[in-house]
Formats: structure tokens, sequence, C-alpha cells
């Protein structure tokens, strides 16, 4: 019997992820941050400013009527329209805890910083 010689494949050459990339993909494919937390380089600021984590916000009845500065980041943005055809928006807001969901009428004017003072009503 005669041998056969197989090439290997050649990998492509592609460009390094970054940092923000890499966790995406974390993300995507295994459903947690493995190497690291999109936010760490704002722990300490996220820690010294805040007054609550997005997993405190679901007690809605002990935050109603109380000022709360939280941080974290916008992973999912959802537009869409009332019955009435009024427009409105959800938004997922995720810090180191849990994720939180908002819901903001046409009326609401919400300004997102690193931190973002929000009133509940």
């Amino acid at each position: 019997m005669e041998a056969v010689e197989i090439q290997k494949p050649q990998l492509p050459v592609g460009d390094e992820w970054g940092q923000l990339q890499t966790l995406t993909k974390e993300r995507e494919l295994v459903g947690i941050y493995l190497s690291a937390h999109p936010l760490d380089n704002h722990k300490v600021l996220i820690e010294k400013l805040c007054t609550n984590t997005m997993d405190k916000l679901s007690d809605t009845e002990s935050m109603r009527g109380r000022e709360f500065v939280v941080a974290g980041m916008v992973t999912d943005v959802t537009h869409a329209t009332t019955k009435k055809g009024d427009p409105y928006g959800r938004f997922t807001v995720e810090d180191f805890a849990p994720t939180s969901s908002f819901c903001s009428g046409a009326t609401t004017r919400l300004s997102v910083p690193l931190c973002s003072r929000i009133t509940s009503s």
C-alpha cells in the first residue's frame, strides 16, 4: 500500500481582536464573560459614585420616589409603538450584577453618561 501525503490546511491570518470584541464573543458563545468584564476599567469609579446596582432596582416598591445613581452598559435597545400609536422604547442595562430592563415613553428624555441619575416615579 502506497503512503498518501495530506497537506495541513493553512490558517488565515486575521486581525487580532481588541478586549471588547473578545469579551463580546465570550459572552455570545459561553453566556458569561471569562477573561474580564467590560466595566472592569470603571469599577472603582462605579463603586464610589453609584448608590445602587442594577439588581437592586428590581425591588420597585422600595425604590419608588427615590433618586439613585447607577452605572452600566446598554446591551439592548428596542423601539416600539403602543396600540395608540405612541412611540416608546425598552432598553437593557447591565452592570456587574444581572441585567435590568427599562421602558421609556415618548415624553421621557434620558441622558445616559457613564453614571446617570434616574428618579423612579
